[in-house]
């Protein structure tokens, strides 16, 4: 890639803590590093990111604050108060705490942990999980389509330290199929789904959970994912253009009252959040079949089986929050290699996604074809919402992978959908279960 832009190193501020959380390490300068993104936190509700330009000597923790105060002034005014924000300073930010933001009375949830040869990474989400403000809640680990033991290890060793953590082996690639392993063995009301490579939020639970409870008929609930680390340019294009922040503010969607104004809604599920990080009431995913099993990483449909997911939410007549406070960090592929595959397997995904919703609801064809230029618009279009993030020399090749991803996802979709069949006629045929 060219004009390679250098790391960014991350941190955060709580604006409930002393400003001292600031490690002196964090503001200082490091080698090859000149920027620095915070992001900004009160009661653990993500405020926005402040970008900072670190000079010869890093910058000091009274230079932060008074950035804070400039870059989010009038909104820590709407949340704190004109006084306290004038108040604000390195003498310490917990004056400002007014409560607690934890849930009065928790749900009982579980963690869905889909997983397939990558020890090392499952190893640092369980960590995550288990330093989180809900380490008693019951992980269920499924190994998708294992070549090795590792993940077997790694669960048996937690599960001998006393740690809440089930096995379960899906013999099938597919994180469809994986995910729908897991449902029989959830007990709970709630599921949350997240991926091995990520760092889970210690209040990702309670943010989750409270999210249900903002509108009468919540069957989802999709959370915040910042990156883990920005250290290389592939992931800095995919932080920039791959879509995984959706802002800073709690949005409820549904087709009446809450319906956005996007022509497309609900086609565009991608804007609803990422599979990541995603939550259900569980008797809905049971009523309702689960996942699709042709869609998801592991299949040749690549992905899709999230956005499938959040559009039948809001179809079927439900209600799906989005909510910030629910963070996880996801670490991002490193090289531009791998970041060309994703972006030609997020293509497939969304093409098989899209022809996913045609063959189930049929009727929803009609709806496309009307709005078919304003799609095409979409995918297009350099101002529009789906590309007007992305950065300037964003490489026109990577473009050209995602679209043409798009256009051959419908084939992959039906050659997914026959390969299952199969694989189900044949495991009906041994006696097994499908």
């Amino acid at each position: 890639m060219t004009n390679s832009p250098r790391p960014i190193r991350l941190g955060e501020i709580e604006l409930c803590d002393p400003i001292a959380a600031l490690r002196p390490e964090v503001l200082s300068k490091r080698t090859g590093t000149e920027r620095l993104r915070l992001l900004v936190r009160h009661h653990r509700a993500p405020i926005g990111f402040l970008d900072v330009t670190l000079g010869a000597a890093g910058i000091s923790a009274d230079d932060v604050v008074g950035l804070v105060r400039s870059e989010f002034g009038p909104e820590l005014e709407q949340r704190l108060g004109s006084i306290a924000v004038q108040e604000l300073g390195t003498d310490g930010l917990g004056w400002f705490v007014n409560g607690s933001a934890r849930p009065v009375n928790r749900t009982p949830i579980t963690v869905v942990i889909a997983t397939r040869e990558r020890p090392d990474a499952l190893e640092r989400c369980l960590a995550s999980h288990f330093a989180s403000d809900r380490p008693d809640e019951p992980v269920i680990v499924v190994d998708n389509a294992p070549l090795t033991e590792a993940t077997t290890v790694i669960v048996e060793r937690l599960q001998a330290e006393g740690r809440p953590v089930t096995y379960v082996r899906e013999p099938r690639p597919g994180l469809g199929r994986a995910h729908n392993a897991a449902l029989p063995f959830v007990t709970t009301p709630l599921v949350a789904f997240t991926d091995d490579d990520v760092l889970i939020d210690r209040s990702w639970l309670d943010a989750l959970d409270e999210a249900f409870r903002v509108a009468p008929d919540v069957a989802c609930v999709t959370g915040m994912i910042v990156p883990a680390e920005l250290e290389t340019p592939a992931q800095q294009w995919v932080e920039d253009y791959a879509g995984f922040g959706k802002g800073f503010q709690r949005t409820i969607f549904d087709l009446d009252r809450h319906r956005p104004a996007d022509r497309l809604f609900p086609f565009t599920a991608g804007s609803l959040g990422s599979g990541a990080n995603m939550a259900f009431r569980t008797s809905y995913l049971c009523a309702n079949g689960g996942f699709a099993d042709a869609l998801g990483a592991g299949t040749l449909a690549r992905g899709g089986d999230d956005l499938a997911a959040f559009h039948d939410v809001i179809v079927r007549g439900h209600q799906l929050v989005y909510e910030p406070a629910a963070i996880v960090r996801h670490h991002h592929h490193r090289t531009e290699e791998a970041l060309r595959r994703q972006l030609h397997g997020y293509g497939v995904g969304l093409g098989a996604y899209l022809t996913h919703v045609v063959v189930t609801r049929p009727w929803s064809l009609v709806s496309m074809l009307r709005h078919g230029l304003a799609g095409v618009r979409h995918i297009t279009d350099d101002d529009s919402s789906k590309n007007a993030r992305r950065p300037e020399g964003f490489p026109a090749d990577l473009i050209s992978l995602e679209r043409r991803g798009m256009l051959a996802g419908p084939w992959w979709y039906v050659r997914s959908r026959l390969r299952i069949s199969a694989e189900n006629r044949a495991a009906r045929g041994k006696g097994t279960r499908p």
